[in-house]
């Protein structure tokens, strides 16, 4: 509503507008997975994996645009995109040579698990504060409020990858020169 809640734009399209970002937030694990993958081919000289998953990717979500559209609308649309950013990045791990699927779950490589427990933790306490009426509605007090969730998320999220042992973390205290 901070955002886009502004002149003929109100809050019922703030509503709707909210739940395909939610639906798009899905999609945002795969995209980052699926750059991970096309920077490897890209160094390894391989232009043509990534093409041919780029091609797929439009054409899965062509597909599931016009069936998922027909009865769910923009949302179907926006599901649409997280199934083409799904096959995408399936596609990519597939083709990559060497690249085994247990290597993601794996505790000491990409830390899967822990970032996946401090979004959760994040996502839950996030959710329960937004609920709560701290503040008035207007304009005013919409600013204040995403200038308090914003920190207190990024909060919740540092510390919960703190007590679960991440790494880079750890990492950044010490560059930050804070103690461990």
């Amino acid at each position: 509503s901070v955002l886009f809640q502004w002149g003929e734009f109100g809050g019922g399209e703030v509503d709707i507008a909210s739940s395909v970002l939610i639906i798009s937030c899905f999609a945002l694990p795969f995209y980052a997975i699926a750059a991970y993958f096309v920077k490897a081919f890209h160094s390894q000289k391989d232009m043509n994996s990534p093409l041919k998953a780029a091609v797929l990717s439009f054409l899965i979500n062509l597909v599931l645009s016009i069936i998922l559209m027909q009865e769910y609308g923009m949302l179907g649309l926006a599901w649409a995109n997280v199934g083409a950013a799904f096959f995408q990045t399936i596609f990519l791990a597939a083709k990559f040579k060497g690249f085994d699927m247990k290597f993601i779950f794996r505790p000491d490589s990409l830390y899967v698990f822990s970032i996946s427990i401090a979004s959760l933790v994040m996502f839950g306490l996030l959710w329960f504060f937004k609920d709560q009426q701290y503040f008035a509605e207007n304009k005013l007090h919409s600013v204040l409020e995403l200038l308090t969730y914003i920190p207190l998320g990024v909060l919740i999220y540092a510390l919960s990858l703190a007590l679960l042992g991440f790494p880079e973390l750890k990492y950044f205290r010490q560059k930050m020169g804070l103690p461990n």
